[in-house]
């Protein structure tokens, strides 16, 4: 499963499906799809919130990136971006907020150009999911997290550059074995920081 990594095992194209669920944000997806029968969490955020897409609680945040309440948030998000029906109609809405995906980043973007990841991380890699920021590395091997409590001009900067700290970061495979379950929640509940995983072989 790949790591956050990050999208899509459902709704959109089978080969897109294929790569995904042996993500970690694949698995973060599967999460979400497990739990959208659940109700919504009606909690309020505070940056510019997307109004246009059926109330999926996400938000750009001031410094650009995809903030999402709940696994489920992406997943429901994810669907819109990869339907040629709405993904014009939901990027040009989320441009409006602020927002500019990793294909506006022509040095990250062109490491991959086929990255499923794309359109979800913003230009500088990020993503936030459930209080827990994600920075993507860009050739898609790893995901570093830092929980937004732990964000600050020092901790935050650290993150965009890839510059791995042991007390408040994890650094994640995005291939994980297929084989093996991960749940990202209960990982991140678990390790909050100090996780420095080696290139994974996941098949």
């Amino acid at each position: 499963m790949s790591i956050i990594s990050f999208t899509l095992l459902f709704i959109i194209k089978i080969n897109f499906m294929k790569k995904m669920k042996k993500t970690l944000l694949g698995s973060i997806l599967l999460c979400g799809i497990f739990l959208s029968s659940c109700k919504k969490d009606n909690s309020t955020y505070q940056e510019n919130e997307i109004t246009a897409t059926n109330n999926i609680a996400v938000s750009v945040t001031p410094k650009g990136y995809l903030k999402f309440t709940t696994t489920k948030d992406i997943v429901e998000l994810s669907k819109k971006l990869f339907d040629p029906k709405t993904k014009e109609s939901v990027l040009t809405e989320l441009t409006e907020k602020g927002f500019k995906n990793r294909k506006s980043n022509i040095t990250s973007y062109s490491s991959n150009p086929t990255s499923p990841y794309d359109l979800i991380f913003n230009s500088d890699g990020l993503l936030e999911v459930e209080n827990v920021i994600m920075k993507i590395t860009d050739d898609d091997k790893f995901i570093y997290t830092l929980k937004e409590k732990q964000a600050n001009s020092t901790t935050f900067n650290n993150l965009v550059k890839e510059v791995f700290d042991t007390l408040t970061m994890n650094k994640i495979n995005v291939d994980r074995n297929a084989t093996s379950p991960f749940n990202f929640a209960e990982f991140m509940a678990l390790n909050p920081n100090g996780q420095q995983e080696v290139l994974s072989k996941a098949i």
